[in-house]
């Protein structure tokens, strides 16, 4: 019993490892699909069409059960960097858009405040004025 149960300790622990890594795979393609929903007004198209491609490849291999836990965390990791990449460069576009607004409303409001100064100022040279 112990001989048959070493015999196939090697074969339970890729079984294992791959339902692991396909558990992991498949949370990464959801959490993927959601992030591209959610941030679709800042990736451009092509990068979403080729992250959508490469999430489908990804659970293809994971609905294969011919490939090993090594092929679906190699397609994982490429869904992953890829992702990373467009995700970073659409965050950085709406950073740059949000500082380009941040500007615009310090101006305005630096001239609200240099409006209020110069009223108050004339009201006080006024007040000094009819005090002489």
């Amino acid at each position: 019993m112990v001989r048959e149960a070493e015999k196939y300790a090697d074969e339970d622990k890729k079984r294992r490892d791959r339902v692991e890594i396909r558990n992991q795979a498949e949370a990464i393609a959801n959490d993927t699909e959601s992030k591209i929903d959610e941030f679709r007004d800042q990736l451009d198209q092509s990068e979403m069409d080729k992250m959508k491609e490469s999430i489908n490849e990804l659970k293809d291999i994971i609905n294969d059960d011919d490939k090993d836990a090594d092929e679906i965390r190699e397609k994982m990791n490429e869904v992953q960097q890829s992702s990373f990449e467009a995700f970073r460069d659409g965050l950085s576009k709406r950073r740059c858009l949000k500082m380009r607004v941040a500007p615009a409303n310090q101006v305005v409001q630096a001239n609200l405040v240099v409006q209020n100064s110069r009223q108050m100022l004339s009201t006080k040279t006024q007040n000094k004025l009819i005090l002489m």
